[in-house]
């Protein structure tokens, strides 16, 4: 995997290091440890906003993304270790299985997370924002 801590540690404290207000950080990664680091740490989170997506929707949108068939998809997707390695532009993202990614980011108490449904902000957007 090649994966680095130390790049890692280094982005985040990055983008604390800006000193701005509020920086918005999107990830894939679940909310988990991944060889002993915490891939989103409390410490340098104030709080998040989890987008949930109908896993039916979400699996056809993994393919086309990965270029894999929807089969292989379903199949990444309810594999634990589910990862992406990186490249010259980006960093390893680690997925786990959808049930994990879920529970990850919904059950976790470590800061406020505030969870939208994909679909529903597609069908109303602005009850959804507001």
């Amino acid at each position: 995997w090649g994966y680095s801590l130390s790049s890692r540690v280094r982005v985040l404290n990055a983008v604390v290091a800006n000193k701005a207000d509020i920086n918005f950080v999107k990830t894939h990664n679940f909310n988990d440890n991944v060889f002993g680091f915490r891939l989103i740490p409390e410490q340098l989170t104030r709080s998040a906003v989890y987008i949930i997506r109908n896993p039916l929707d979400m699996v056809i949108s993994y393919a086309k993304h990965f270029g894999v068939s929807v089969e292989q998809a379903a199949e990444q997707i309810g594999t634990s270790g589910n990862a992406s390695p990186g490249d010259e532009g980006t960093t390893e993202q680690f997925f786990g299985t959808w049930s994990q990614h879920v529970t990850s980011w919904t059950m976790i108490q470590d800061y406020p997370v505030c969870v939208l449904q994909y679909e529903n902000m597609l069908e109303d957007p602005h009850s959804e924002f507001r």
